[in-house]
């Protein structure tokens, strides 16, 4: 309805855009809608963010870091920049400039949840599990909604070896988003590590289903 009233309407481009990716999975159509969006709106650091995190879901690295870059120079104070970019970094395992990143998140908020998971996964990836498992207990506190926190603490208890809670909090994952084709995934590892064939082939099929289930890219 608000795009029948003004097509170039920048929110309503930017909405239909999340619309597009995260429930259709229609990258393409997302990011010519993000594009138009940052057209009309070049200084809205929250689209330059969201336009960031679609290339990195497209694979165009380099114009995923450039759009996270560019948001971030519009609002310098928001944590939300900061911890995205820290989490681009962490993907590729860029541990420096990732931890810069998370120092300026957790600066500009403390007890930012998603600031508070980038760091943890920090931890996790140079090796210092206690202090990973922490960060994740709180970034889950914080947001006890996110699936995604209960996910990286459940692998965090997996690699400490606390395997109780990290099946509970894969469980928390699951009830919270039974869409995550993720969650999945993480039980068919778990299953090979334990040498259970019949319970890697039940999540290895549901990974399939979820994974068809969206549709899209």
């Amino acid at each position: 309805r608000a795009l029948s009233l003004d097509p170039d309407d920048p929110l309503a481009l930017a909405a239909r855009a999340r619309f597009l990716v995260d429930f259709e999975g229609n990258l393409e159509g997302g990011l010519a809608d993000l594009t138009r969006a940052t057209e009309l709106a070049p200084g809205s650091s929250s689209m330059w963010n969201d336009l960031g995190l679609l290339q990195d879901a497209r694979g165009a690295t380099r114009a995923a870091e450039a759009a996270l870059i560019r948001g971030i120079e519009l609002d310098p104070e928001s944590p939300i920049g900061h911890a995205n970019l820290a989490i681009f970094y962490l993907d590729q395992s860029r541990m420096k400039e990732a931890k810069r990143e998370i120092d300026l998140a957790i600066a500009a908020d403390p007890a930012f949840s998603f600031a508070l998971l980038a760091r943890g996964r920090y931890y996790l990836q140079t090796g210092d599990l206690e202090k990973g498992v922490d960060d994740m207990l709180a970034a889950s506190t914080a947001n006890p909604g996110h699936s995604q926190s209960q996910l990286l603490l459940a692998a965090a208890y997996y690699e400490s070896g606390a395997r109780e809670p990290a099946d509970q909090a894969l469980d928390n994952a699951d009830r919270l988003d039974k869409n995550d084709p993720v969650i999945s995934s993480m039980r068919t590892s778990i299953a090979i590590d334990d040498y259970d064939a019949e319970g890697a082939i039940e999540n290895a099929q549901e990974f399939l289903r979820r994974s068809r289930a969206q549709g899209g890219h």
